[in-house]
């Protein structure tokens, strides 16, 4: 009885041994493909942007730079907490428009006759453009702190002016260019041929530094 009981000890020993062992799951973040209930695993959603009182969000190039539709009478807080409030927007061709921007310790105001329109203040570099009486307003922090000059916006016209055929004239000795301020912080450059004969034209962004339209 007792090399019985060793024989049946070593086959119980060898009988563990030999079980195979549950294989693993493969774990999903390892797999290169996708199956059908793959596909149907919403995608995460990211958390939204926090938002100014007016609805505003951050545009796509920079979390500091904001766009928001305003109507007379609205205000929205843009960076480092200034407050722009419209408070004129009378529609028309063009459009009549009062700003106020305020922080804490002042108080400013910008009035235009134009739809579309850019400046400075406290900071921040604005555009705005009217539909209706809708305004579209964009700012932005920004070191600038005011307009460049006219040599500037010619310079910066005149890289608009090479990639038109239109501008070049018949002979390039003939042309010569004519700078227009407006009162919306624009510049309007015109290419001429003579004082009644334009060949084309363009606004520049006395605050943006770019061709507006």
């Amino acid at each position: 009885m007792p090399q019985l009981n060793k024989a049946l000890i070593v086959l119980l020993f060898l009988g563990g041994c030999s079980s195979t062992p549950p294989a693993e799951e493969p774990e999903v973040m390892g797999r290169n493909t996708l199956t059908e209930d793959d596909h149907e695993i919403p995608a995460p959603v990211r958390p939204a942007a926090p938002t100014s009182q007016d609805g505003a969000e951050p545009v796509e190039d920079g979390p500091t730079v904001e766009m928001t539709i305003l109507t007379e009478g609205r205000t929205h807080i843009g960076p480092g907490g200034v407050q722009i409030t419209v408070e004129k927007l009378t529609p028309g061709s063009p459009a009549t428009v009062g700003l106020i921007f305020r922080t804490e310790t002042e108080e400013s105001a910008a009035d235009f006759k134009a739809n579309y329109a850019e400046g400075v203040a406290y900071g921040l570099l604005y555009t705005l453009e009217v539909n209706g009486d809708q305004l579209t307003l964009r700012v932005e922090p920004t070191a600038i702190t005011g307009p460049i000059d006219m040599y500037a916006a010619g310079t910066i016209a005149q890289s608009d002016f090479s990639e038109r055929p239109e501008c070049r004239g018949t002979n390039e000795g003939e042309v010569l260019n004519q700078s227009i301020g407006n009162t919306n912080g624009t510049v309007m450059v015109r290419r001429l041929r003579s004082k009644d004969d334009i060949l084309c034209s363009t606004v520049v962004g006395l605050y943006t530094r770019r061709i507006v339209e």
